[in-house]
């Protein structure tokens, strides 16, 4: 059974991306685009029995659908964000609101109903079997051989249709676990500590990789753990030639009421070959919730081009040996300014 399985999962993964490489193709030809639609709604019929009724690696593919579709959801989480869902689970169900939490259980509840009728019918279809076999008094007449018969059979159908039952039960709570992954992972992820905004998939799937695995097996063997907070990003410097020495020091002054901050670098050619640097590039990241104020930046000497604003990009030429210069440039808070009190 695990290798039939197996083989099914197989086919429809290696069909799915067939099916996807003639997509792109017939796209390009007009004469054919009538079974494109064909092959398109094929594509969705493989990738949701992909989703919904395999787990995403062969290995894990057990030798029932049932228990498919249990393993197919345990690690969804895994394969969609990198979260080790088993040991985040009873993290996670503190931050579960009371009504979405009470769905969840609903649909466990059903679950459980249904594989428990399959279990207990199946359980009963065999003590009848043995018991009429050991006792023979269903073998006594023909009628109570045929009432016997069909209370077994009758038994063994429950069995079987509970069982098939309990599947779809399992698809819905299912449904139900992979919704609480994705709506309630960033308020476990504030709860945990951490203090980090990913941008991109990728970005988050290796924080919760890392997340998961400083849970599972604690401190790496190599490097540190995770920081809760990520690092301030840090202004980035390009000198031509790379083998001059170029000191920077940056700071900002406290925000006025309009919301306009000033920000001040100091470069210094602190070369001990005394070498002319021909070219410094200045990448500023700003402030969060601030914008570079156009034509606002000014150097205390020699020329200053601006790259780009988002981040704050300056480049300077033919700094000195043992020169200071002062640039110096404004950005503005995004968000609304208070109002002044007119008192």
């Amino acid at each position: 059974m695990k290798r039939r399985y197996q083989n099914r999962y197989v086919s429809a993964r290696d069909l799915r991306s067939r099916l996807r490489f003639l997509g792109n193709r017939i796209q390009k030809i007009d004469s054919a685009r009538a079974r494109l639609a064909k092959i398109r709604d094929e594509q969705q019929r493989l990738a949701l029995m992909l989703n919904d009724e395999f787990p995403d690696q062969e290995s894990l593919i057990l030798p029932t659908s049932l228990g498919n579709v249990i393993r197919s959801f345990e690690f969804y989480p895994d394969k969609q964000y990198k979260m080790g869902a088993i040991n985040l689970w009873p993290r996670l169900i503190s931050k579960i609101d009371k009504e979405y939490a009470a769905v969840v259980d609903e649909a466990k509840a059903s679950f459980d109903f249904m594989i428990n009728c399959s279990a207990l019918s199946a359980a009963t279809a065999v003590l009848m079997v043995l018991s009429g076999l050991f006792f023979a008094a269903p073998l006594e007449t023909w009628s109570k051989f045929a009432w016997w018969l069909v209370e077994c059979m009758a038994f063994t159908l429950l069995s079987v249709l509970c069982y098939e039952y309990s599947r779809d039960r399992a698809d819905t709570w299912g449904k139900q676990v992979k919704g609480a992954f994705d709506l309630y992972r960033w308020d476990l992820l504030k709860q945990l500590g951490y203090k980090y905004d990913p941008c991109t998939r990728e970005e988050e799937r290796k924080l919760w990789l890392e997340i998961s695995q400083q849970i599972v097996f604690g401190d790496p063997r190599q490097g540190l753990p995770l920081p809760y907070c990520p690092p301030a990003p840090k202004i980035q410097v390009d000198v031509d030639p790379e083998s001059v020495k170029v000191d920077v020091a940056r700071g900002v002054s406290p925000p006025t009421q309009d919301g306009v901050i000033v920000v001040t670098i100091r470069i210094r050619n602190v070369d001990p070959q005394k070498g002319t640097a021909r070219s410094v590039k200045l990448s500023d990241p700003l402030p969060e919730g601030f914008c570079y104020i156009w034509d606002s930046a000014r150097v205390s000497d020699g020329a200053l081009a601006l790259l780009r604003s988002m981040p704050a990009e300056f480049e300077l030429n033919n700094v000195a040996p043992d020169k200071d210069l002062i640039l110096s440039y404004s950005a503005v808070s995004l968000a609304t300014p208070k109002p002044r009190d007119k008192n």
